[in-house]
C-alpha cells in the first residue's frame, strides 16, 4: 500500500505543478515550458508507483489492461524525462 500513497502523493504534485504552470502561462513567464514537462513527468511516474503494486489490480482485475496502462507510464515517464534532459541542460 506504501507504494500506492507515493503514486498518489506523485499525481497530487503533478497536479499542483500544473496549476503553477497555467499561472506561469497566464503571466507569460518562460518557465511554463519547463513546468509543462515536469508536470506530465511526474504525473506518469506516479502513475508507475500505482500500477506497480503486486498483487492489485486497477481496472477490475484486468491482467493485460493493467499491464498496459504500467508500459505506457514507463514509456511515457521515461519520455519526458529525456526531453527534459534534452532541452533544458
Amino acid at each position: 500500500d506504501s507504494s500506492r500513497y507515493v503514486g498518489f502523493s506523485f499525481i497530487a504534485l503533478a497536479l499542483v505543478v500544473f496549476v503553477l504552470t497555467i499561472v506561469a502561462f497566464v503571466a507569460k513567464l518562460k518557465i511554463a515550458n519547463v513546468l509543462w514537462i515536469i508536470g506530465f513527468w511526474v504525473f506518469f511516474t506516479g502513475g508507475i508507483y500505482i500500477l506497480d503494486v503486486p498483487d492489485a489490480f486497477f481496472w477490475h482485475e484486468n491482467l493485460p489492461a493493467n499491464t498496459a496502462m504500467l508500459c505506457l507510464s514507463q514509456m511515457l515517464s521515461s519520455f519526458f524525462l529525456s526531453l527534459f534532459n534534452k532541452f533544458y541542460r
